[in-house]
């Protein structure tokens, strides 16, 4: 009898240390990154590089090419801008992610366990999300929380 309630102490006591909250991964600096959407596996790529045209997703380039890398400007701590090589990441007015090279859109970077939600300030644009499949444009949507919005960022360098 004592064995049995010692091992059901066991088990919850390993219950109950598995499922403490991770802390959230902090958010990135200044600096250059690959950005790889958790969900899908694929990183954020400016595949035409032209005014107006979608930001995608793609698997890793191999050999690595600059049009997977982005330049991540943070100020007061939490707000961004995301620069490609070539334009920065702005709305097309709707949930369309594309490039414009005379502006960007304010981004809100917010913490949590497997990444980071990577959102417009504008609360009408959204949060970016990952297609399930590559070479599909990166939209906005509203936050559910999901690994489809979930980003890592890499350092490049």
């Amino acid at each position: 009898m004592f064995g049995k309630l010692v091992l059901q102490l066991a088990f919850i006591a390993a219950f109950a240390y598995t499922a403490v909250a991770k802390p959230a991964l902090p958010v990135p600096v200044s600096g250059t990154y690959r950005i790889l959407n958790i969900g899908s596996g694929f990183f954020l790529d400016d595949l035409e590089a032209e005014q107006g045209s979608p930001v995608v997703v793609r698997a890793l380039n191999i050999p690595l090419t600059i049009n997977q890398e982005w330049n991540l400007v943070v100020f007061n701590g939490q707000f961004s801008t995301l620069q490609s090589v070539s334009s920065f990441i702005n709305t097309d007015g709707d949930t369309g992610v594309i490039l414009n090279p005379s502006g960007a859109v304010a981004l809100a970077l917010t913490s949590a366990p497997s990444g980071i939600f990577i959102c417009a300030l504008s609360s009408t644009v959204g949060c970016l999300t990952s297609p399930a499949t590559a070479a599909a444009p990166v939209t906005f949507a509203p936050l559910e929380g999901g690994l489809d919005q979930t980003w890592s960022f890499e350092l490049v360098g």
